[in-house]
């Protein structure tokens, strides 16, 4: 009995000890299931800090303009008669570029000047008689003063014979009949006089009439004369008009007319001509871009026949006014000018007047100053370094790196200088050049998390500063 019931007792033993062992197991694995579990770390993407240059520009667009442009037109209407260029030939200052047909033009023109000619002649003839004519005048004049004064004698002369007659009448010297003859001589001297003073006054109204004559037929001379020279003078503009000229050096850009076509005073299209020695842009930028455009900011054009090129500008001018468009926001335009050296040098096949730009004008540069991405930044545009970033200021999470692939952020107040579109400058003590800063979940991080993060650069993130 005793030998049977030895080894029921080891069967039993095993089971009991099977039994705790499973308890144990059991028990291990509910511990495991049920025990609080580490959270994993948050994971980020890296951006550098960087100590640089900090740059901010605003864009526009816009078209490249020459220096100077103008359409030709004829002021007067006509036939063409010649073309002397065509569209694209580079021609300067001064050279004829069409013609009108001035055939009727020049006789009318050599009529006027034939008609001129004689016109003054006639006038010469006019001043020459009225010379001759005041010389007569002027003798008729001192003829009939002498007749005046001659007679004004002869009736001194006969009074004083009448006087004689007299006392000799008294005293019976003389008869009746010589006194009536003294007293007739008298009264013939005296009509004699007033004839000559009658004369006389005749040839001196003469002599005015004459002149108030002559001055009439001078200035009626003088005023054909005029109108004849006003005549040329405008027959020559108009010779002169039917010429095209060149007022500058430049490209022949268009050519409206052919030889024999008729063209009417001023028509609205002429012989196009575009100085392009010089150009210059004309960009529009939005009005929530242009508040800080001013004239001498730095800017880079680039056309778009050639987005690879960025050529160094200036801005020469901003209108005092905004434009807007019908149904749209405003728009303030800008000229810019591409400086001593890029003006110089530049690629005419990209830059023609009339291609579109873009224009990009840097309205705010610090030389030296920590940048880093925008999407690095948490909280508000503004900073309170004095609140360590608690009090509803810009900060940034600067991570610093533990084991391979994992670091501690550690959030950093930052004062935000400016910002551009990727970047901000900013001002944190905190922060140094060649940090790192997350850059993505920053709004999940907390001060002191650990994060998990992927290689971005053979250099570490800084541990210090």
């Amino acid at each position: 009995m005793v030998g049977a019931s030895a080894p029921r007792r080891r069967v039993r033993w095993r089971r009991w000890v099977w039994a705790a062992v499973a308890v144990v197991a059991v028990a291990a694995l509910v511990f495991v299931w049920l025990r609080p579990r580490a959270e994993p770390p948050q994971r980020v993407y890296l951006e550098s800090v960087r100590r640089t240059a900090f740059v901010r520009e605003v864009s526009g667009t816009g078209s490249v303009r020459a220096a100077r442009s103008r359409a030709l037109v004829f002021p007067g209407s006509g036939t063409v008669a010649e073309v002397a260029v065509a569209e694209g030939d580079r021609v300067d200052a001064g050279t004829v570029l069409a013609r009108l047909d001035t055939r009727n033009l020049e006789r009318e023109l050599a009529s006027d000047r034939a008609a001129l000619d004689s016109a003054r002649a006639d006038l010469e003839r006019s001043r020459a008689q009225q010379a001759i004519d005041r010389l007569d005048a002027a003798a008729a004049v001192a003829a009939a003063e002498n007749r005046v004064a001659g007679a004004a004698q002869a009736l001194a002369d006969a009074r004083s014979q009448l006087a004689a007659a007299l006392s000799l009448f008294a005293a019976g010297g003389v008869s009746r009949n010589d006194l009536d003859a003294a007293g007739v001589a008298v009264d013939q001297a005296e009509r004699q006089a007033q004839e000559a003073a009658l004369a006389a006054g005749t040839a001196r109204a003469r002599v005015q009439s004459l002149e108030a004559l002559a001055a009439a037929q001078l200035k009626s001379g003088d005023a054909n004369v005029r109108r004849l020279e006003t005549a040329i003078a405008n027959l020559e503009q108009q010779r002169t008009d039917a010429a095209l000229v060149a007022p500058f050096a430049g490209v022949v850009a268009q050519v409206p007319f052919e030889v024999g076509d008729p063209v009417a005073p001023a028509a609205p299209q002429g012989i196009s001509l575009v100085d392009d020695s010089s150009v210059s842009v004309l960009a529009d930028f939005d009005e929530n871009r242009a508040v800080d455009l001013a004239a001498q900011q730095e800017a880079t054009v680039t056309p778009d026949a050639d987005p690879e090129l960025a050529l160094p500008a200036v801005v020469t001018r901003v209108d005092p006014v905004a434009a807007r468009a019908a149904g749209g926001s405003a728009t303030l335009r800008a000229e810019l000018g591409f400086t001593a050296g890029a003006e110089a040098s530049l690629p005419r096949e990209a830059v023609r007047p009339g291609y579109t730009v873009t224009a990009r004008v840097v309205v705010r540069r610090i030389p030296d100053v920590l940048v880093v991405p925008l999407e690095a930044i948490g909280g508000g545009p503004g900073a309170d370094a004095a609140t360590g970033g608690d009090g509803g200021g810009s900060y940034v999470f600067r991570v610093v790196q533990g084991e391979p692939s994992r670091g501690v952020a550690q959030r950093v107040a930052v004062t935000v200088l400016d910002r551009n579109a990727t970047l901000a400058a900013v001002d944190a003590p905190g922060l140094s050049d060649g940090d790192w800063v997350a850059a993505t979940n920053i709004d999940a991080l907390g001060d002191g998390e650990g994060v998990a993060f992927d290689a971005v650069s053979q250099r570490a993130p800084g541990g210090g500063g």
